[in-house]
């Protein structure tokens, strides 16, 4: 006869509440985190791509064939945060470099690749970066 059948209905009772209460809180735990988690990272994704628009609605092609940064980036009331933006060609000649990014050491680029790529960075421990 085992310890648990030999126990008093109360504190079997108790131990089935203890392990499906437990059980519960993990389900709820576990399903709040992947929530929060997709609203992050769908407000990262949506200001990435209202970032990329920003700065690609700023581009403007020459008549010699290249691209020139034509527009100036004005401070949005709504975001107190001072957000640098670096723009590179293609062939990774440097085509703007904001008032709050050129505090930051300059960035080696990847080699151009087909495959548009996100990639987020630390400055010094303190600044984050995002290259798109």
């Amino acid at each position: 006869m085992s310890r648990w059948s030999a126990a008093s209905i109360r504190i079997r009772l108790t131990g089935w509440y203890a392990v499906v209460l437990s059980l519960m809180l993990v389900v709820y735990a576990s399903a709040t985190f992947l929530a929060v988690r997709h609203e992050f990272v769908e407000q990262l994704d949506e200001q990435l791509h209202d970032e990329f628009e920003t700065a690609e609605g700023f581009l403007t092609p020459t008549p010699d064939s290249r691209i020139v940064w034509s527009g100036d980036r004005r401070h949005d009331p709504d975001n107190d945060e001072d957000r640098g933006s670096d723009v590179w060609s293609s062939s990774g000649e440097p085509i703007y470099r904001s008032g709050a990014s050129a505090a930051l050491p300059p960035v080696a680029l990847a080699a151009a690749s087909a495959q548009q790529r996100y990639e987020s960075m630390v400055v010094n421990g303190s600044a984050d970066a995002r290259l798109f």
